[in-house]
């Protein structure tokens, strides 16, 4: 569904005030220069003051329900501020992805309740030993077995 353009706003006003005492050229050089991720900086975005892990978050579960053109508007306003900190915004809201795709009902209640209440962190890998992160050249299949959860066929270094 999305949010509507006034809210959408607003989110990225919030984005700005955060971003602007907490990112500022100096420390987005020691990042760049340290190589470092910035914990801190992440953990208050995500956390229950700012938020913004509600962001990618479905509405059943506590979150905002956003679409992807919400999702694409933060995530540019972020890259604009810094690159490195846009990518790992948009890699936790990816990492939800599976979950909300591939979860049963209780799996999905579960995890999503905790991110949505705890701020979790989260991520996903998507590898293969000829494929690396090209998801289109990966072989793993997964089929369903009548009786049983089924079976995933993978080979893993």
């Amino acid at each position: 569904m999305g949010l509507d353009n006034e809210t959408l706003d607003a989110v990225i006003e919030t984005l700005h005030q955060v971003t602007s005492s907490r990112l500022n050229l100096a420390r987005r050089l020691e990042l760049d220069a340290k190589d470092e991720f910035p914990h801190d900086l992440i953990g208050e975005m995500l956390g229950p003051d700012v938020g913004f892990h509600l962001f990618f978050l479905p509405e059943e579960v506590g979150g905002l329900g956003c679409g992807a053109r919400d999702l694409f508007r933060v995530s540019e306003e972020l890259a604009r501020i810094d690159l490195g900190v846009g990518t790992a915004f948009l890699a936790i809201a990816l990492g939800v992805d599976p979950i909300i795709v591939g979860a049963t009902e209780e799996q999905r209640l579960r995890w999503l309740g905790r991110i949505a209440e705890e701020g979790l962190i989260v991520a996903y890998g998507v590898t293969e030993p000829a494929a690396g992160s090209n998801v289109a050249a990966l072989k793993t299949t997964a089929e369903p077995i009548v009786g049983d959860d089924g079976e995933v066929k993978a080979y893993r270094l």
